[in-house]
């Protein structure tokens, strides 16, 4: 049995591509004495962009027009590793490894 109550807002559709349009995505989080890095997947970008937190303050370091995923595996297949004073990453587009310096953040957030 159903019940509706005239005090009830009517019930809207959803969609799935809604429902995955309305959530931030984060993985693979790993710690160095640089800081805290993951990858964060929003879908208005729609890429997956590195993050780093350090000094109380998040920070992008994936330069525009990169998308920090691979395909090896596609699910559970690591797309970066912190090496150093930089990241090494998988670029999405062409699935090549890429070298970006931690020092070299695209901006902070």
């Amino acid at each position: 049995m159903t019940e509706t109550h005239a005090s009830s807002p009517a019930a809207e559709p959803l969609s799935a591509a809604a429902a995955v349009a309305a959530s931030i995505d984060f993985a693979e989080l790993k710690v160095s004495p640089a800081g805290l890095f993951w990858n964060e997947y929003r879908p208005e970008d729609g890429a997956c962009r590195l993050w780093r937190w350090h000094d109380g303050q998040a920070q992008r370091l994936t330069p525009d027009g990169f998308s920090a995923r691979s395909r090896v595996y596609e699910y559970g297949g690591g797309s970066f590793c912190v090496a150093g004073e930089a990241l090494v990453f998988v670029n999405d587009a062409d699935q090549q490894l890429y070298r970006q310096p931690i020092s070299a953040a695209s901006r902070s957030h």
